[in-house]
């Protein structure tokens, strides 16, 4: 009997001492678990702060790539501002000379070379008119060049006029563009905005591009509609389209970085990233985007009024 309590003894140790080490094989499981699960975080934590700094600086390389062209139009447009003015003036001086009273005087009894004399007043005149619409856009060139070359300087402008004078680029901005686009101010008075012109051009010109490229895609012809309206010290800019619309589940990845459906066909999923950052960051406002697919997409801006 004493043996067999001996062994019985000894029995329970051994099973006591395999408790033991089970427990510590489950804590050992735990703890490496557990460092696993904080080396994985970790990991995911690292390489999404690595996505977000790549990001940040291609942003600022873009945004830096803007500023430098912007400083070459502005100086492109001062130089081309010169024979503008000459052409200008040779034209004065042809309609102003060739009077009517001077036309008969000189041609006489002759038809034909009053007609010609009349022909040069007409197209002296076709020449004034087109200088004057290449001096307008020269000048829009050149202020809106300059707003984004000095982009970082608090600014104050009608906003209205700033959403015209971006309006203005387009045609000669865009390569085979066939948008009708559309200004609707709803403001009911002046629209001071203390702000940085130059990004907001910016992001509208990208806007207007974007729907040139994706809703209405190999030139076809659209609608593009801007609204300006005004909510408790903010302004709201909404532009919208009635192209094709944007499917649901790409709806979400739209504002990723290198997110594009147009991979090789002048896409490169940044412009809508760097409207983002840009919106919501510099201009210290937000950027929504709302679609339906084949009816078109909304892109709805909202600014405050004065910045810090």
């Amino acid at each position: 009997i004493k043996a067999l309590r001996s062994k019985i003894t000894s029995l329970e140790q051994d099973i006591a001492a395999l408790v033991k080490d089970k427990l510590e094989l489950e804590q050992d499981k735990r703890d490496l678990e557990n460092l696993l699960e904080m080396t994985t975080e970790h990991s995911d934590f690292v390489v999404e702060e690595a996505m977000l700094q790549k990001r940040h600086v291609e942003d600022q390389a873009e945004i830096e790539r803007h500023k430098a062209i912007s400083q070459m139009v502005a100086g492109m447009a001062h130089e081309i501002n010169t024979p503008i003015g000459i052409a200008n003036q040779g034209a004065n001086f042809i309609t102003e000379s060739l009077t009517t009273d001077f036309i008969e005087t000189i041609a006489g009894d002759d038809d034909d070379a009053e007609y010609i004399l009349t022909d040069v007043i007409d197209a002296a005149r076709l020449i004034e008119a087109n200088i004057m619409r290449a001096d307008k856009l020269i000048s829009s060139f050149k202020n809106l060049s300059v707003r984004q070359a000095a982009a970082e300087i608090l600014e104050s402008v009608e906003l209205r006029v700033l959403i015209d004078e971006t309006l203005a680029l387009y045609p000669a901005q865009a390569k085979n563009g066939k948008l009708t686009i559309e200004f609707n101010n709803q403001l009911t008075a002046n629209s001071p905005w203390l702000g940085y012109p130059g990004h907001l051009t910016q992001v509208l010109l990208n806007i207007i591009s974007n729907a040139q490229l994706h809703a209405y895609p190999k030139d076809a012809p659209g609608q593009l509609n801007i609204t300006l309206t005004e909510k408790i010290g903010r302004y709201i800019i909404a532009v919208q389209d009635f192209g094709c619309g944007i499917r649901k589940e790409n709806l979400n990845q739209v504002f990723t970085a290198f997110y594009t459906t147009k991979r090789g066909q002048g896409g490169t999923g940044l412009g809508m990233s760097i409207m983002h950052s840009i919106v919501t960051s510099t201009l210290q406002g937000l950027i929504e985007i709302s679609s339906t697919l084949g009816e078109g997409t909304t892109i709805t801006i909202s600014i405050p009024k004065q910045l810090k």
